[in-house]
């Protein structure tokens, strides 16, 4: 499918300069104290080396396994550098992961090649083409970066147009249409992502920093996994992440923090075409007869563009929150890129800038939603349902909500702000300037709202 994602907002000078602030922050060892020892990394190093100079680096995420990383090292991928993970990676606690060199960010790829070196075959079946694909599942294929989007379908009889794809995961076919020849003939890059987790961190991983990589093509891009404690990540590109899941039910997030944790930080990043949420924090405690606690969490000064979701968080009884901060970003054409259902598959596209359930929760104080920048919303602009009591704690000031009729697919721009006990969740509220003027005090008093009819 061809893509247009050029769409001009209200905001383009300003998400221009702080794409170029977060594209061109410098190197790791420059903003954060590597108190222990430094490991390289780079497309030009070798296996055999120790790492522990740029002139000895070490090649693969493989060698990683070997290295004696401890709380306080540093492995630092090169600039201009290419790295293709074909399975999860694991952090080690209190270790950070940037970069070092000169040029563009270290990319980090679900995608294990770039399959337009892949053997493209054709089928008895006019206009498409065949490739081995060794992946359990996945999320999508990515042409050219992007100018092109593979539509999934899950039958290969519905392979009708080009860029239409089918995995078939039992012998392990990816089949595409493609009408204009071998695909190794039409295109510069064709990545697939993939149905694995970039890089990970289990329950007792805690203290790590993640500074100026480019993490994309992944089913997530960072987890960490239950209670983790000072993960931070800082100055990355997030894109193309996500997509894997059922005919019913597609998702994947770019950042995300599970079943609970503290003193989680996410600033300075870049996330664009995340198919379902591009940064969130979620759990379903209940399930585990556990408690969980959400406790210092802070994202500022983020750039989010063409993500299905932006924000997305939840939890429900047995969960705490307090002293969760989102402040200073930029949300824009939210809904209209790859995830929403008018582009791709008609699974996403539900939930908008703002998705949270904190209905349920034992808890919650100290809930700020300061100085962001809404520009272009497609679909909901807050969709956040809560308990009436929750109210008070959700402190909202310095909004600015710019939007254009001609980009809006969904009619409704509020949902779920309770106002008073015994309501039913998931009442909606605003449709046009003058409902969101006068609903939006719902959730902000003041917030500047400037709807372009």
């Amino acid at each position: 499918m061809k893509t247009n994602f050029n769409h001009k907002g209200y905001f383009d000078k300003e998400a221009n300069e702080m794409r170029e602030r977060i594209l061109n922050t410098p190197n790791t060892e420059e903003i954060y104290e590597i108190k222990g020892t430094k490991y390289y990394i780079s497309n030009n190093g070798c296996d055999c080396n120790d790492g522990l100079t740029p002139e000895t680096a070490i090649k693969t995420i493989d060698r990683v396994d070997n290295l004696p990383l401890k709380d306080g090292d540093a492995l630092l991928f090169e600039r201009n550098s290419v790295f293709r993970f074909t399975r999860q990676f694991n952090a080690v606690g209190g270790v950070i992961y940037g970069s070092y060199g000169k040029g563009k960010k270290p990319q980090i790829l679900g995608s294990s090649k770039n399959f337009k070196y892949a053997v493209w075959k054709k089928t008895d079946k006019e206009n498409i083409w065949e490739t081995n694909l060794y992946y359990n599942g996945i999320g999508g294929i990515i042409f050219d970066d992007g100018e092109y989007i593979g539509v999934y379908k899950w039958k290969l009889e519905d392979l009708t147009e080009n860029d239409h794809f089918f995995f078939n995961k039992y012998y392990k076919k990816l089949y595409l249409y493609c009408d204009k020849g071998n695909p190794s003939d039409i295109f510069d890059s064709v990545e697939i992502n993939s149905d694995i987790i970039g890089i990970t961190m289990d329950e007792n991983t805690n203290n790590n920093v993640f500074d100026n990589l480019c993490i994309k093509h992944f089913f997530y891009g960072i987890y960490p996994y239950n209670q983790n404690v000072g993960i931070t990540v800082t100055n990355c590109e997030f894109c193309w992440n996500g997509g894997s899941g059922s005919k019913e039910v597609r998702h994947g997030n770019s950042v995300q923090s599970w079943n609970g944790g503290s003193d989680f930080i996410v600033e300075n990043n870049w996330f664009h075409q995340t198919f379902d949420s591009a940064l969130s924090w979620q759990g379903y405690c209940y399930k585990t007869n556990r408690t969980f606690n959400y406790n210092n969490i802070s994202f500022s000064n983020n750039l989010f563009e063409y993500n299905n979701c932006d924000i997305e968080f939840f939890d429900s009884r047995d969960t705490t929150l307090e002293n969760f901060k989102m402040d200073n970003n930029m949300m824009r054409f939210t809904s209209m890129g790859w995830g929403t259902t008018t582009v791709e598959g008609k699974i996403r596209g539900i939930e908008g800038c703002i998705r949270a359930h904190t209905n349920g929760m034992d808890w919650i104080k100290s809930t700020y939603f300061k100085n962001n920048i809404i520009d272009c919303p497609a679909r909901q602009i807050i969709n956040w349902n809560i308990d009436p009591w929750q109210r008070k704690e959700i402190f909202a000031s310095g909004t600015k909500v710019y939007v254009k009729s001609e980009y809006r697919t969904l009619n409704t721009c509020l949902q779920g702000l309770q106002t008073e006990e015994g309501q039913e969740y998931d009442r909606k509220f605003a449709v046009g300037y003058d409902e969101l003027v006068k609903y939006f005090p719902l959730f902000e008093e003041g917030a500047e709202i400037h709807w372009d009819e």
